[in-house]
Formats: structure tokens, sequence, C-alpha cells
């Protein structure tokens, strides 16, 4: 490989942590840094890929590089917020639109005169609690990232950088629209539905009628605990801009017991608080099972491929 195809490569990942605002520049400087660098290093003559090698070892790892760049110590560093803010947006705007449009339910069907403060109030903390999660698995991200910074300058390789093409890389948007369907349906369950499988209305005497069986309830922690594992893998991916070997294998993990939950549920009593929804629930949970299945299969797939662990 050309000394030019490295400084690429690292150019190429250390654009990837950065704002889209100033990407273009940045990578411009750094790049020019490298070549500057590199000529040093071969004396005027030809760069050799051993002397380009040498530099990226010199400029330590592209999240170092990248840190230099605007970060220091904030509770969700310049290498997280424009997803987190994206993310919080998105999250917060579902749930507080699936809020007011309880709220308004609510107030149409109340039988009394309800206490608006509550009602306002419930709205409130649905948003602040929808928020207050997505900031908390971000800023839980950011250590785990700048404790993988610190290790990884202690022994970089800049043979371990990425093919600017690797087929392992995540697509943001999707990767993004996984955190955020996840997190505000967390979230939502969390601030609509109460213990007896209806949607309620805080500061109204309002609720639904039972939608969900006890039997539902019951697997409700669990599917939760799923989809934030789910998202917790989502956000790692956008952090790392790829699929590692131990990020497919903790993605069949998740599939595999998203399969075992869905057979269970799908083994035993009706979820729906009535006959007539049994039909359309078995027939969501089925599809979510043959999800996970086909979703585990192509993870596999794709970590057999690879061959990144020399298993072939």
């Amino acid at each position: 490989m050309t000394a030019q195809e490295w400084i690429e490569r690292y150019v190429a990942e250390v654009g990837r942590m950065l704002p889209a605002r100033n990407r273009a520049d940045v990578e411009q400087e750094i790049r020019s840094l490298l070549h500057d660098a590199v000529e040093a290093e071969a004396g005027g003559a030809e760069a050799q890929e051993t002397q380009a090698l040498a530099v990226l070892r010199q400029f330590g790892p592209p999240r170092e590089m990248a840190m230099r760049y605007g970060a220091s110590q904030y509770l969700i560093g310049p290498l997280l917020y424009p997803t987190y803010l994206t993310v919080l947006r998105l999250v917060v705007g579902i749930v507080l639109a699936v809020s007011l449009l309880g709220m308004v339910v609510g107030l149409a069907q109340a039988s009394q005169s309800p206490n608006l403060f509550d009602i306002v109030g419930g709205v409130l903390g649905g948003v602040i609690q929808a928020a207050a999660w997505v900031t908390l698995i971000f800023a839980l991200l950011e250590r785990l990232n700048l404790r993988e910074m610190e290790q990884m300058s202690q022994g970089w390789d800049p043979r371990s950088l990425p093919a600017a093409g690797n087929a392992d890389r995540v697509s943001a948007g999707e990767t993004i629209f996984t955190v955020v369907f996840n997190v505000a349906f967390i979230a939502v369950l969390g601030a609509l539905l109460d213990s007896q499988g209806r949607i309620a209305v805080k500061g109204s005497d309002w609720t639904s009628m039972a939608i969900f069986s006890a039997e539902f309830m019951r697997y409700l922690p669990w599917l939760m605990a799923l989809l934030a594992a789910d998202a917790v893998l989502a956000v790692l991916t956008l952090i790392r801009g790829r699929w590692t070997p131990l990020l497919r294998l903790a993605a069949i993990g998740v599939n595999l017991a998203g399969v075992a939950v869905a057979a269970a549920m799908l083994a035993g009593p009706s979820l729906a608080a009535h006959a007539e929804l049994t039909l359309a629930f078995d027939i969501i949970v089925a599809v979510i099972l043959v999800a996970n299945v086909v979703e585990g299969v192509q993870q596999a797939w794709r970590l057999w491929r690879s061959r990144a662990l020399g298993w072939v």
C-alpha cells in the first residue's frame, strides 16, 4: 500500500468523528500536515509505506487527533455531541407529540374536570425523562470512549486503520433512526402505559381500555432491556464508525435474546387483553422473531466473511 493511501485512511477516520460544518477544512489541514511530515521523513525521496506509518504513529490514534480539534473534559464531548443533539431532538419531539396526543384524548374523554397542572406536569415529566435517558446513555458512552482513547494511545498501530470504503462501515442515518426509535419507544411506554396494560394520562381520570394482557406486562421489562441494548449497540457503532467483530458478536447476542423472548411470547398465553386482538399481536411478535433471526444470520455471515477473527 502506498504512503498516500495510508494518509487518506487516517484522514477519513479522523473526519468521520468531526462535525460536518468544519470537517472538510480540518481534513484538508490534517492531510497537509501529514504530507509535509512524510516528505520530511522521506528526505526529498519518494515516500515509502514504512515512512508514512512512522509518521502516523507520531500523530497518534485518529480519536486522539479528533479530540485535539475542540475536545476536552465534557459531559458529552465533540465526538458524540452532534449525534447526541440529533437523537435528543428527535426523541424529545416524538415523546412530546405522543404525550400531547394523550393529553388531548384524556381531556376530551374525562368524566370530570381534570387537574391541568398535573397533566402538564405529566407531559413535562415524560419529556424530561426522555431527555435524561438520552443524556445518560451518551454520557456513559463518552466515558467509555475516553478510556478507550487512553488505552489506544499507548499501543496504537496505524495498520489497524480501515479502508475508506470498508464494507463494515455503518450508515449514520439508519443507525440514528434505530437509536431514536428505541429510546422514544422506551420513553413512551414508561410515560403512558400503566401497570394494567392501559394508556393513562397523568392528572386525569381517563384511561384507555386494557390493551395488553398481564402476560405482556411481565415481558415488558425484558422488551425495554432489549431495546436499550440495541440502542447502546447502535451508538457504539456510530462511535466506531464501523462494525467490529466484538460489536457483531454483541449484536448476535441481542438478536438471540430477542428470538428467545419472542418465541416465549408466542408460546405462552395471549398478549392481548381482548381475544379480538390476539391474532394481530401474534403476527407482530412473529415478525419481530423473524426479523431477529434474519438480522442475526446476517451478522454471523458478515462476521465470517470478514474473517476478522481469523477463524477461516
